[in-house]
């Protein structure tokens, strides 16, 4: 017979006592648990403290809605700085189109308008040249410019103040409020002793000033050129004359000092002197490679190994000894630099004496590019047969000479990176090897689009032949300096 089991009833405050030391344990593990894991996890997502981390985070691509570019005048007479300016023309591609507000030029001024409004699609592909020179007198020249935005620091390292010289700087503002600017130089022996200048830019408007004014005396000149607000583009010319004799003329764009940089070489027929401008703006020496590129492939420079230039100055190093074949120069540092390539050319004689005419070139870095558009040849022929016409001769030289000129030869020169690249121009596609440079001569009347498989380097260059000699001019096609890019972006922790 089974008896039944009855249950011994607990006291309710005795059972609450007996289960405070469990709930307290178990507290006591979550707590201890829940901190290791958020330190284990601490530390396998927040950076060390020991230097910056890299995130991985999606690629943002930009691209503006519109865009205000400033374009250069006419040439300077440096005997009138900014009362006499010679003709020049523009060439807009697109042309006449809902995204761009290129006109005729300032009928008033006969030079291009200071700003140019792109918008839409064609910020992208825009390119805007201005042409302008002078077919004989004092200042025989070619120039090729292109219309760029505007930047608050750049550096022009070109000319020389010494007697018989002139560097003009031209400072363009193409915004619709005023912009402070100063300037200051280095040279050959370092900073130079004296302050320059600080002015104010009005709005869309343009603003020559002599180098000499405050510089004078130096042999080997790069302008600092620094805005506040809206900034400014600043262009340097370069000018010279030895008696009556002229010496020529040439103009480049300021860019921001960089690392490194791809120069195309201007034309070297007839050869008097070619050098590469260095100039030094950080506080640390210069380490620098120069690098020589042609349709082969890519050589140093010789004689250059392990060039080293002083902080705060301006180094010229010859490379007149290049064979013909060479494009453009490749230069890289290890501290930000500013570089120009300078030529100058012989044309004929003197008025039978035994000096020549000269002519002078230079040219800057161009950004790569994979598509632009390249104006027809009988449309800048047009264009320069006008700039450079005999009645429009800025400066008669002292005894008569004759003046006009006719465009010779068109051209684009295209340097490739690191990889092989297919290039196209019209109907006609070049294979060029990695790390090349290569002349294209263009013939076609009509206008051509250029398409890259990969990012190109690409310049223009032209010779027009006058009476006293031939006339070269070179510069980068870049989009007016606007492009799209990829950043890594390092975080790291406050202090």
């Amino acid at each position: 017979m089974s008896t039944a089991h009855t249950p011994t009833a607990v006291p309710r405050t005795k059972l609450a006592r007996s289960r405070r030391p469990m709930v307290a344990a178990l507290i006591t593990i979550m707590a201890i648990a829940s901190i290791c894991y958020l330190a284990a996890r601490s530390a396998t997502t927040q950076p060390s403290a020991i230097g910056p981390a890299r995130i991985e985070a999606p690629v943002v691509t930009a691209s503006p809605s519109s865009v205000t570019l400033g374009c250069p005048g006419g040439l300077d007479d440096p005997q009138a700085v900014g009362n006499t300016r010679m003709p020049a023309q523009w060439w807009v591609s697109p042309a006449r189109s809902s995204g761009v507000n290129a006109g005729e030029n300032d009928a008033a001024k006969n030079e291009p308008h200071v700003a140019l409004t792109v918008t839409g699609e064609r910020v992208q592909r825009a390119t805007a040249l201005v042409l302008s020179g002078n077919g004989g007198g004092e200042l025989r020249s070619l120039v090729l410019d292109t219309c760029r935005p505007a930047l608050q620091d750049q550096w022009v390292a070109l000319g020389s103040t010494l007697v018989g010289e002139d560097v003009v700087l031209q400072l363009v503002n193409p915004s619709d409020k005023s912009t402070q600017v100063s300037i200051d130089a280095i040279s050959e022996s370092g900073p130079t002793t004296t302050p320059g200048p600080a002015v104010v830019v009005p709005p869309q408007s343009r603003m020559s000033l002599l180098a000499a004014s405050w510089f004078p005396g130096y042999a080997r000149l790069a302008l600092h050129v620094r805005a506040d607000g809206p900034g400014v583009i600043a262009w340097a010319q370069s000018s010279g004359m030895n008696g009556e004799t002229p010496l020529g003329l040439t103009r480049i764009a300021g860019q921001p000092a960089s690392l490194d940089s791809v120069i195309a070489l201007p034309d070297r027929t007839a050869l008097e002197s070619a050098a590469i401008r260095i100039a030094v703006p950080s506080g640390e020496n210069a380490q620098v490679t120069l690098s020589v590129l042609n349709p082969v492939g890519t050589t140093p420079l010789a004689g250059t190994d392990q060039l080293t230039v002083d902080n705060g100055t301006v180094l010229d190093v010859d490379i007149s000894t290049l064979d013909d074949q060479a494009r453009a120069i490749r230069v890289q540092s290890d501290v930000p630099i500013a570089t120009t390539v300078m030529v100058k050319t012989v044309g004929s004689q003197w008025n039978g004496s035994q000096t020549h005419w000269e002519d002078r070139d230079a040219s800057v870095g161009v950004a790569p590019v994979t598509t632009l558009t390249i104006p027809a040849r009988q449309d800048l022929g047009a264009l320069l047969s006008d700039i450079l016409a005999e009645e429009q001769v800025a400066r008669p030289t002292a005894l008569e000479t004759a003046s006009g000129a006719e465009l010779s030869t068109m051209s684009v020169l295209v340097t490739t990176g690191a990889n092989a690249t297919q290039v196209s121009i019209g109907d006609l596609t070049y294979d060029l090897p990695a790390g090349t440079s290569t002349q294209i001569d263009l013939d076609e009347a009509a206008e051509q689009t250029l398409e890259a498989s990969q990012p190109v380097h690409v310049s223009l260059a032209l010779s027009v032949k006058t009476p006293t000699g031939m006339l070269h001019a070179v510069t980068g096609l870049d989009h007016a300096g606007l492009g799209q890019g990829q950043e890594t972006i390092l975080m790291t922790p406050s202090r």
